[in-house]
């Protein structure tokens, strides 16, 4: 795979080496244990969209897995505010490439995922919305706030939506970056549904995004 060693090399050529499956290797101190591993990474082409470079690390000293996407074409022009009106529990299926700098947003349930509360990520949006959802349960056990009444209505108000019960909803996509996916279910027609915009990143969004994308993983 000459276009994903071309890529990668854009880092540190001493860190990146070509694994046996066409893959690169790159080592990344593991995220929980901090022990050095082995990533394995390659481009992946989304239907419709755009190549992606795709990261895994399988750490083999406390078990964790995790996986992380980034742009294979770097940060664009603009960036895009993409806005779906669901309508019916198959937009559930819709799969989204969740840009690292993306914000996630459902209005009706008071639901705001800001960047760093979830990796680069494609997924269904019900998996997007189950991760959240097992994020935040996994905080308030931690901080003692797993009692909390108003945690446990928003808890029931989120299976509720998760179930459908709360539909038509708006589900709202922010990238300054202009690096997130949202499946059309009509590709490569326009899909009525889906509202694209693209707007001027201010100064601030633009320093922010550009120094991620520097260094592929970093």
């Amino acid at each position: 795979m000459a276009d994903t060693k071309e890529n990668y090399n854009e880092a540190d050529n001493s860190e990146v080496e070509a694994a046996p499956q066409g893959d690169l290797v790159i080592p990344r101190p593991c995220p929980i244990c901090g022990v050095t591993i082995n990533g394995k990474a390659a481009l992946v082409e989304i239907p419709h969209f755009k190549e992606v470079a795709h990261l895994t690390l399988d750490c083999g000293n406390c078990g964790n897995k995790t996986e992380s996407y980034k742009s294979g074409h770097r940060v664009e022009d603009k960036g895009t505010k993409m806005t779906l009106k669901m309508e019916s529990k198959r937009d559930f299926e819709r799969l989204v490439l969740k840009g690292e700098h993306c914000t996630m947003e459902i209005p009706s349930l008071g639901l705001e995922v800001p960047p760093e509360a979830l990796p680069a990520r494609y997924m269904s949006i019900a998996d997007f919305l189950h991760q959240t959802l097992t994020d935040v349960l996994r905080h308030a056990q931690a901080t003692g706030r797993g009692g909390n009444s108003d945690l446990k209505q928003w808890v029931q108000k989120m299976m509720a939506f998760m179930d459908g019960d709360m539909l038509p909803a708006t589900l709202i996509l922010t990238d300054p970056a202009g690096n997130t996916y949202l499946e059309s279910f009509s590709a490569p027609e326009k899909d009525a549904t889906i509202e694209t915009e693209e707007y001027e990143r201010s100064v601030a969004d633009n320093k922010r995004v550009n120094a991620s994308y520097d260094s592929p993983f970093a």
